[in-house]
């Protein structure tokens, strides 16, 4: 059988869709020049630099050298000498990158000090409480941040939980704690992406647990109901699986996230023709044409294939190299190589061109035109 369409994106892998922590960034590096003489005068009749500023200077370039430790020690000395909550907050961040807890703990008391009801604070202290597996005062920041009433407090939990600490099972009691306590805010998004927490805890029991939990609050949520179809396919009930599919609302299949989504299921309950089924639904583009093809020819569906070709075949009058290229797989999946070369030959240009030349190739062999297939590579 030829390849997938190359232009066929793959379908998402069923699981939770859970929020991951954005990495804290990180100066990309400092501007050098060499100096000119007129420089050098300048830079003589300058004041000294504060002890901020070369303390600061000399983090960035441990920082970029990749010496995390003297990148801390450097920012810390530089936020004892300054106000700046900036400097304070970089050093506890290096801190804990570097794995310096004793550093990480000096710089959060000065951030603390300079901005005591930042969520960011109460962040970096549950990681803290984490790393040194002091249970009582990791939940303690948690209970904190959950408490907040926007989006930033439970992301901060849930990178706290997620990658603060050295020990997983901690990080496990205390999710099933919270979760026991009713802490997770009552929004379908904390709740899922603290189930996929959960799963990358490897912590099946929690995951189900929450699962039910997201499942008995947002009953009329359809992604609720993927999830659920997810956990009975997991659960080896693949029928209970399909019927919890079947009875998602139309609705649903309005919205290309959930359509992609649904077929992924299908495609994992072995179904890759209903997947291809649920992609023709609403309006079309080259990339759902190009799953549905890949989802029929691994179905082996010659019928519903053929169909998808002459439903493609309307719109090839445009010279679309993509459209025409899919054309061309399309026709050497259904083994009409004949229409495949024309279709390949008529590919315009662009990138999608080198890859028509390769597959002309593939079709003339399969022709039984050898020599014609090795000259055309050449």
């Amino acid at each position: 059988m030829p390849p997938l369409p190359t232009n066929a994106p793959h379908l998402p892998k069923p699981s939770f869709t859970f929020v991951r922590s954005a990495a804290v960034p990180f100066a990309l590096g400092l501007l050098l020049a060499v100096a000119s003489p007129a420089a050098l005068a300048r830079k003589a009749k300058a004041p000294p630099a504060t002890p901020a500023l070369e303390g600061t200077m000399a983090g960035e370039f441990a920082l970029q050298a990749g010496q995390l430790g003297e990148a801390a020690k450097w920012y810390l000395e530089a936020a004892r000498t300054s106000d700046d909550v900036g400097l304070a907050e970089r050093a506890t961040r290096i801190a804990l990158l570097a794995n310096d807890d004793r550093r990480a703990s000096d710089a959060l008391d000065l951030w603390r000090a300079k901005a005591p009801n930042s969520l960011a604070v109460h962040a970096a202290q549950a990681t803290l409480s984490l790393r040194r597996n002091d249970a009582r005062g990791a939940r303690r920041e948690l209970e904190l941040l959950l408490a907040d009433k926007g989006d930033i407090g439970w992301r901060h939990a849930l990178a706290a939980l997620g990658n603060g600490g050295k020990d997983p099972q901690l990080a496990a009691r205390l999710l099933d704690e919270l979760v026991d306590d009713r802490a997770i805010p009552d929004r379908l998004q904390p709740w899922l992406a603290f189930g996929g927490l959960a799963q990358r805890l490897e912590q099946p029991a929690l995951a189900d647990k929450i699962i039910d939990e997201v499942v008995r609050r947002f009953p009329e949520e359809p992604r609720v109901a993927l999830l659920r179809a997810s956990q009975l396919r997991e659960s080896g009930k693949p029928e209970d699986a399909r019927t919890v599919l079947a009875g998602i609302a139309n609705e649903a299949y309005s919205n290309e996230e959930m359509r992609l989504s649904i077929a992924a299921e299908y495609d994992a309950l072995g179904d890759s023709a209903a997947a291809a089924g649920v992609l023709a639904r609403g309006p079309q583009d080259e990339r759902s044409y190009g799953l549905r093809a890949a989802l029929l020819a691994r179905a082996d569906d010659q019928a519903a294939l053929g169909k998808l070709y002459d439903e493609l075949k309307k719109d090839s009058v445009k010279p679309d190299p993509e459209r025409r290229l899919l054309l061309g797989q399309v026709a050497e999946m259904l083994k009409r190589y004949p229409e495949a070369l024309e279709w390949y030959a008529s590919v315009p240009g662009g990138e999608a061109r080198w890859v028509a030349r390769l597959r002309t190739a593939n079709v003339l062999h399969e022709l039984k035109r050898g020599p014609e297939a090795y000259d055309a590579l050449r």
